[in-house]
């Protein structure tokens, strides 16, 4: 359908003249039907305010197929998804950047090329690892990327991502202050999606999202027990108790044991508790600490791509293998367990040299 066909088509539908259309434009109306009949095409400036009048984007106007761009533009990003899923993001930032060729103005190609970019020096075959100069230019790209779809996209899901790559790039690199300049313009917790539907819906929201709220806040009140722990407003002791409600939480929230990608908290809860007792001497609790942390270490590394979880209040949830490291959980823990001097009073346990015969087994290295 040509533009004039389009303008014709959108003017019928909203009861609007050539007169009318044409004093909203502040043109004649001979100008109007001469759009109409194909003889001539309206400026480039006057399509914002055409699609302003009926309510459409300017894609709409130009007669471009809204939905089959949006089919390829997914299709692009699931490709380099593939390869991002895989810790290449290298290759998925060359995918991404091909795409932006053909639809420069998607906002989601952007969003996307943005996180990849910004895990790019992430990836060991990317060599960006300590190339100062390099990284300052992915940074800047990173930046100019957010800082477009921030202030000119209306799609809040992708300016949330935006947000999100933009602030932790400037942590990343350092700068602390931009990062928190940028959470500071979000929402707070209280007006979140999934805040408002669970108040809106009550009893009747759905259980598929009470099931993912669950599952993200047994994540951030462990994360922020575990930060806690490290703060010098507590004594040894308190510390050790709110790195036993993180192993609490999970076991409460995951009672089917199927942490999965969450056994990250619990390895290093009962790492840091192990370490705790360790230097008090205390062989026994070190040793039970260690090998919960064996435990979690082992079904971090080997659980199953896309894993649904089993415990009631979190059923249905699935987690995405991580990204691979050069050093898997397992094969850090070893060399830890091998090197660390306050694990040499029970060194000679069998239960010591069994955890680390069983974490050398797993390991990558």
């Amino acid at each position: 359908m040509s533009i004039g066909t389009t303008i014709k088509k959108l003017r019928r539908e909203h009861d609007i003249t050539q007169e009318q259309l044409a004093e909203y434009l502040g043109i004649t109306s001979r100008a109007v039907s001469q759009w109409e009949c194909d003889k001539t095409a309206p400026d480039i400036s006057l399509l914002p305010m055409l699609a302003n009048i009926f309510g459409v984007t300017t894609d709409v106007i130009l007669g471009v197929d809204i939905q089959k761009n949006e089919e390829k533009i997914a299709q692009i990003i699931e490709e380099a998804n593939v390869f991002s899923y895989d810790g290449k993001f290298a290759s998925a930032v060359k995918i991404l950047k091909d795409g932006i060729k053909h639809f420069p103005t998607s906002y989601r190609i952007m969003a996307e090329l943005a996180e990849a970019l910004s895990c790019v020096d992430l990836d060991s075959n990317a060599n960006i690892i300590g190339k100062s100069e390099d990284a300052v230019h992915i940074s800047n790209e990173v930046f100019s990327l957010c800082e477009k779809i921030i202030s000119e996209c209306t799609n809040n899901e992708i300016r949330g991502k935006a947000f999100q790559t933009i602030i932790y790039r400037y942590k990343n690199i350092g700068r602390i202050d931009k990062a928190a300049e940028y959470a500071n313009m979000m929402s707070h917790m209280w007006v979140s999606r999934e805040e408002m539907l669970i108040d809106i819906f009550d009893n009747n929201v759905e259980s598929s999202l009470l099931r993912y709220y669950v599952s993200f806040c047994a994540d951030r009140i462990m994360k922020c027990l575990d930060i806690l722990s490290t703060m010098n407003i507590y004594n040894a002791d308190d510390k050790n108790k709110l790195l036993h409600q993180i192993t609490d939480i999970a076991k409460i929230i995951y009672c089917d044991g199927d942490y999965n990608y969450y056994a990250h908290h619990l390895i290093s809860a009962y790492q840091t508790l192990a370490e705790n007792y360790a230097l008090v001497n205390d062989k026994e609790k070190t040793l039970l600490m260690l090998e919960q942390m064996c435990k979690a270490s082992i079904m971090y590394d080997t659980y199953a791509d896309n894993v649904v979880e089993t415990s009631p209040a979190v059923r249905g949830e699935y987690h995405r293998r991580p990204v691979p490291w050069d050093e898997n959980s397992c094969a850090r823990l070893f060399k830890c367990l091998s090197d660390e001097k306050w694990y040499d009073f029970i060194r000679s346990e069998p239960q010591f040299t069994k955890m680390l015969d069983e974490l050398i087994k797993y390991s990558n290295i």
